[in-house]
């Protein structure tokens, strides 16, 4: 299933070539971030798709259950940050689908989508002492 998002392009002229998914963070939404692609800098002559997801709507315990937009529940703040690791799976298998949908749309290809499960699973290793995300840049060949 895919999220809903906002998508981007910084060159809308010409056949994305590249792609980035790019996630919000705690109680912010994809609209955040979409005004930034053309302080980017990135050059003209390289079109890249910018998807920029929603994470869904959850209680989350940190914030005394409130319901928000958050890619996984923090049970706790403290070094090992306690955190609901069947959500991190589901957010990981819900970013996997825009990443398949991009390889379905020709901008991605096999071996980046490859690259990219790999980055999700070193992701998966660190999550206790880093801020969960996923970067996703895929370089023209």
């Amino acid at each position: 299933m895919l999220l809903p998002a906002e998508r981007a392009l910084n060159n809308p002229s010409k056949t994305p070539d590249a792609a980035v998914i790019w996630l919000h963070g705690l109680g912010a939404s994809g609209n955040d971030f979409v005004p930034i692609v053309p302080h980017l800098g990135l050059p003209q002559d390289l079109s890249v798709r910018f998807v920029f997801p929603h994470a869904p709507a959850r209680p989350v315990t940190i914030n005394g259950g409130f319901v928000m937009p958050a890619w996984y529940d923090i049970y706790e703040m403290s070094l090992d940050r306690k955190i609901d690791l069947v959500q991190i799976e589901e957010s990981s298998d819900q970013v996997k689908a825009w990443v398949n949908q991009l390889v379905r749309d020709g901008i991605a290809h096999e071996l980046q989508r490859e690259r990219a499960a790999e980055r999700l699973r070193q992701l998966h290793v660190r999550h206790g002492k880093r801020q969960w995300g996923v970067r996703y840049l895929q370089e023209s060949s």
